[in-house]
C-alpha cells in the first residue's frame, strides 16, 4: 500500500533532531509493506521508480544501496510486522527515512580472524554513501533517517 504523503516527511532536522521549515520539502510519498523479505526488492523498486520520475538522481545505484540495507535490516532484525519508506525531496537533497513497528534483535555475526565475515556492514555502507545517517530507536520501533544529495 503506497500513498502520497505531503505532511510527514522530512520532519526532522538531520543535524540537530529539530523540525525543518516545510517550505523546503516540495514532495514526499511513502510506501508501507508487510516486514517480509519480499518487500526488500519491492521497496527498491518503489525508491527507483519514484525518484526517476522525479529526476533527482542521476546515479541511482546509492539509494538503491539504502534501501536494501535499510529495510533488510528492519526486516531481519526488528521482529516488526510493517516496514514503512519514505521518500522526500528538495531542490539538493533526497532524505529516505524506514521505520519498522518492532523491537531490535541482536544477531552476533561471527568474525572470522581474517575479517572476510559476510554481514554485519550494512550501517557502513549506508554512512560511506551517504551526507547524513540517523538511527533513531524507540518504543515504536527504530526510525533511520538517510541524506542523499541529488545530483
Amino acid at each position: 500500500m503506497c500513498t502520497i504523503d505531503l505532511l510527514e516527511a522530512a520532519k526532522v532536522d538531520l543535524r540537530t533532531a529539530h523540525r525543518p521549515d516545510p517550505a523546503r520539502v516540495w514532495t514526499s510519498v511513502s510506501c508501507v509493506m508487510e516486514a517480509t523479505d519480499v518487500s526488500v526488492p519491492e521497496l527498491r523498486r518503489f525508491a527507483r521508480s519514484t525518484v526517476a520520475r522525479w529526476g533527482l538522481l542521476e546515479d541511482d545505484s546509492d539509494l538503491a544501496l539504502v534501501v536494501t540495507e535499510l529495510v533488510g535490516n528492519a526486516v531481519r532484525h526488528s521482529n516488526g510486522s510493517e516496514v514503512r519508506l519514505l521518500l522526500s525531496a528538495t531542490h539538493s537533497t533526497l532524505i529516505v527515512e524506514v521505520r519498522d513497528n518492532g523491537r531490535w534483535q541482536d544477531r552476533a555475526a561471527p568474525k572470522p580472524a581474517d575479517g572476510l565475515a559476510c554481514g554485519g556492514r550494512g550501517l557502513q555502507l549506508v554512512e560511506a554513501s551517504s551526507a547524513v545517517v540517523v538511527v533513531q530507536p524507540g518504543r515504536e520501533g527504530t526510525r533511520v533517517i538517510v541524506k542523499l544529495r541529488a545530483t
